[in-house]
């Protein structure tokens, strides 16, 4: 299994699938949910104003990108009410993010971390979490796990703490795929 960390607009990777998340209470969309809507004109918004996807906690919803970005597949998780989320919400939408991206067999996906910006959540910690998650739900992918790779997608800002906890791991990898 292989971390990266980039800076790289998220629709211009070269992943299978792009990991999204928002609250309920968020709207509009911001951050790569908000830029991804803006790159599939509009259609996160529309899924909501519709309610095929209202973001409650734990809320999955998995829809082909139509060729309008570069990955094929965009999975969006809820994470329920902002003012709700905290450290420890945190760990349980991750897990629960991790565990249905085993499910799916989603080997190749680029995700910023759930709700770590909104919420103004620490990300090296929010990092060490995600490898920690990752590295043990995917073992259950067997020999599938040795080719999975998670593309962190971080602000440039926010490149140097993340790649430092990557670093530490021995998962250093910088620059998209």
């Amino acid at each position: 299994m292989e971390f990266r960390v980039t800076a790289d607009p998220i629709d211009e990777l070269d992943v299978d699938t792009i990991v999204l998340s928002a609250f309920v209470d968020e709207r509009p969309l911001k951050g790569s949910s908000g830029l991804i809507d803006w790159r599939i004109c509009g259609r996160l918004s529309r899924m909501v104003m519709e309610q095929h996807f209202n973001a409650e906690r734990y809320e999955t919803l998995m829809f082909p990108s139509d060729g309008r970005i570069r990955p094929a597949r965009v999975l969006m998780i809820g994470l329920g009410r902002l003012g709700d989320f905290d450290y420890d919400v945190y760990c349980q939408v991750l897990g629960f993010t991790i565990q249905a991206m085993v499910k799916m067999q989603i080997i190749n996906a680029a995700l910023p971390l759930p709700g770590v910006g909104l919420a103004g959540l620490e990300y090296g910690l929010a990092t060490e979490r995600l490898i920690e998650e990752a590295s043990f739900k995917y073992r259950q992918l067997k020999e599938r796990e040795a080719e999975a790779l998670i593309t962190i997608v971080a602000g440039k800002h926010r490149l140097r703490e993340v790649g430092a906890v990557l670093n530490k791991h021995g998962r250093a990898q910088r620059g998209a795929p």
